[in-house]
């Protein structure tokens, strides 16, 4: 993902991410992105890994692992991907204000060509809401 700091005055430390992964409303995995700061009017790519399933999470119930494996068989699985960023904005050797926002992106596709195949993203470019809390 990218994250842009448009702010001609302030830098911006992001301080806390937390990227979710979501099947129909089920959280599937959350990862955590290390704190960075972004300067002025710079950008920088972050990388949500996920593991999935992940032991430290309970077992997902049966139905959802059902409607995955039948999603999946029919060549496509939609995911929502729902993103917590806690950000502090900097002035100079001064920290200003901190801000809690949201970011909620749904129905991302994954194709299979196969059922022995790793998906592909079907390259569509979904609408993503943001809340700055």
């Amino acid at each position: 993902m990218n994250v842009y700091n448009p702010n001609k005055k302030v830098d911006i430390k992001l301080e806390h991410i937390a990227t979710s992964l979501m099947y129909k409303y089920t959280l599937l995995e959350t990862s955590f992105s290390a704190p960075f700061k972004l300067n002025k009017k710079s950008e920088a790519t972050i990388r949500a890994d996920f593991d999935i399933p992940n032991s430290n999470h309970k077992e997902m119930g049966g139905l959802v692992v059902n409607d995955i494996a039948r999603d999946r068989r029919k060549g496509h699985l939609s995911f929502d991907l729902r993103i917590e960023a806690k950000i502090l904005h900097i002035e100079g050797n001064k920290s200003r204000r901190r801000k809690t926002v949201y970011v909620i992106c749904e129905d991302l596709n994954l194709e299979f060509k196969n059922s022995s195949s790793l998906p592909n993203w079907d390259g569509y470019i979904v609408e993503c809401t943001f809340d700055d809390g």
